[in-house]
């Protein structure tokens, strides 16, 4: 996806395109689905992802093909072929939803069209690039039907893919391992050591998809600091939160979207700003 932020604006010119199986249609507004038919469904926005997006599909069906599954693409209108690949995709396989978004961009409204649309009773959050590991979904899948210590307290709410914590880690040069690791001990430390959290940048979710739309978010989102947001009020929602841990390949195939070091000073202020914003201004 794209590190750049469009205003998103209210209008009417906005509009999707829905493309699965034998169906194709296109709306000014998305309706929410009311319908669980699936088990899970897994989120995944593009831009520009030609290199990558089969492959990616390709995979997660192997992976969710013991599960009632969907993939739900959802693209800021690439000029590229990802658009073209994603609709083949989904016209041969029905368990695949493409969602073309035309006048509108940013990760977070992606995700949130994605879950708008979609008919699991469980949703996953994953980035296009192979950085988050198809493989791993299963675990968070499994995980999520565990009883919180064992305890009579119901399955978990929420499962995220760390980074931080035994077993985890991650594959990118120094300049954005050391960053990227700084920054998740200080938005814990602002958020507050009691949450049962390790990792707050890492986008890598499973979750039920009710406890989703129950979230009342109040701050805009440029890159992926939605998810400090997302942590903080499920903690304060008192959702049960686990973690299981992922090894995260940066740009393991492909090639980065985001810029050298000006890019990573403005990704750090950003976030650490927000996460005051959160702590201190609810």
């Amino acid at each position: 996806m794209s590190d750049k932020k469009i205003k998103i604006k209210s209008s009417s010119k906005f509009s999707y395109l829905y493309v699965s199986g034998k169906i194709s249609k296109s709306f000014l507004k998305i309706k929410e689905s009311k319908s669980h038919s699936k088990f899970v469904s897994v989120i995944v926005p593009t831009y520009y992802e030609e290199e990558l997006i089969e492959k990616l599909i390709d995979s997660l069906t192997q992976n969710l093909k013991k599960y009632s599954y969907e993939i739900v693409v959802v693209d800021d209108n690439s000029k590229d072929k990802t658009p073209e690949i994603i609709d083949r995709k989904a016209k041969a396989n029905p368990n695949v939803v493409a969602l073309h978004r035309y006048g509108k961009k940013g990760v977070f409204s992606a995700q949130c069209d994605g879950v708008k649309v979609c008919k699991g009773k469980i949703i996953v959050f994953m980035d296009a690039d192979f950085s988050h590991p198809p493989n791993k979904i299963p675990k968070m899948l499994e995980k999520m039907k565990e009883k919180k210590n064992n305890s009579n307290s119901g399955s978990y709410d929420i499962v995220v893919g760390s980074r931080f914590i035994n077993g985890g880690g991650i594959i990118a040069p120094f300049l954005r391992k050391y960053p990227t690791t700084m920054l998740n001990y200080a938005i814990k430390i602002i958020l507050g050591m009691g949450m049962p959290i390790t990792d707050f940048t890492g986008v890598f979710h499973a979750m039920k998809t009710d406890i989703f739309r129950k979230i009342k978010f109040k701050y805009d989102s440029e890159w992926g600091d939605f998810d400090m947001e997302l942590l903080y009020r499920l903690n304060k929602m008192n959702c049960k939160m686990a973690e299981i841990p992922f090894t995260y390949d940066f740009r393991k195939e492909g090639e980065s979207k985001q810029g050298g070091i000006m890019s990573i000073l403005k990704y750090g202020y950003l976030y650490l700003s927000k996460a005051i914003k959160i702590r201190f201004a609810g």
